[in-house]
């Protein structure tokens, strides 16, 4: 083989290895912004119920994501995977899964450790070995417990303060009053509450209409990660069942 036959083989395979990049980076966009869309209505009733904190604890936690997203790919000469989306999406899901209470810092420590210790690490979005956000949440709940379950009241005027701080008024999760025995009573308004998100808990998962509808969303577009929430949902339904 000549050296002209030698560079149109060699083009050839790097055109075939950028077209499959770009095949890659592109189906996991689309999977990511489904995770985006799917968690929009989850977020939009954190802002509806926590009012402009929640909106800047989740920017604040996307930023970070998305800037050691960048800077780590720097560091370790990886190619960075922020146009993906999956950084963004990261960053959102973990503030969603905090109190909007909490420190604007702590979103960000869990962003960081979420995408440097967990995500980095693993290559591209299409590797991970689990989910950065759950890393991320998990840290600063060994670090940080107080701050990460000490949950607001929902007020009437849409204000939450900082856990812990001036004109912050706890509030009692779900789980609190499970812990202690009780459920959360036998009257309509109970259970409406607990429909539409009006009880306290992480800004994210409170609203169980919204959580539905996250779950038919994904049962329609992504069928196979419906099965694997729908099992992992069925496993602590039955656990709660047997150790109440």
């Amino acid at each position: 083989m000549n050296f002209l036959e030698q560079s149109k083989t060699s083009a050839g395979i790097s055109a075939e290895s950028a077209a499959k990049a770009r095949s890659e980076i592109s189906t996991t966009r689309r999977y990511f912004a489904d995770m985006l869309i799917l968690m929009a209505v989850p977020a939009v009733m954190a802002w509806y119920y926590y009012g402009g904190r929640a909106v800047r604890l989740m920017v604040f936690s996307v930023l970070t994501a998305v800037f050691c997203e960048v800077a780590g790919s720097f560091i370790f000469k990886i190619r960075s995977s922020v146009s993906d989306l999956s950084a963004v999406a990261a960053g959102l899901m973990t503030a969603l899964c905090l109190p909007a209470s909490a420190p604007y810092y702590l979103p960000c420590i869990a962003s960081a450790f979420a995408v440097i210790a967990a995500k980095l690490p693993f290559g591209n979005a299409r590797s991970h070995m689990f989910t950065p956000a759950a890393a991320g949440i998990a840290f600063v709940t060994i670090c940080m417990p107080d701050k990460v379950f000490s949950y607001p009241a929902i007020l009437s005027s849409g204000t939450t303060a900082v856990s812990g701080g001036q004109g912050f008024f706890p509030g009692t999760s779900i789980s609190y009053m499970l812990s202690q025995k009780n459920s959360v009573g036998t009257g309509l308004l109970n259970y409406v509450d607990v429909l539409v998100g009006s009880v306290s808990g992480p800004m994210g998962t409170t609203c169980s209409v919204a959580l539905f509808g996250a779950l038919i969303f994904l049962a329609v577009r992504r069928p196979k990660n419906f099965t694997v929430s729908a099992s992992f949902l069925a496993v602590c339904f039955v656990y709660a069942l047997l150790f109440p």
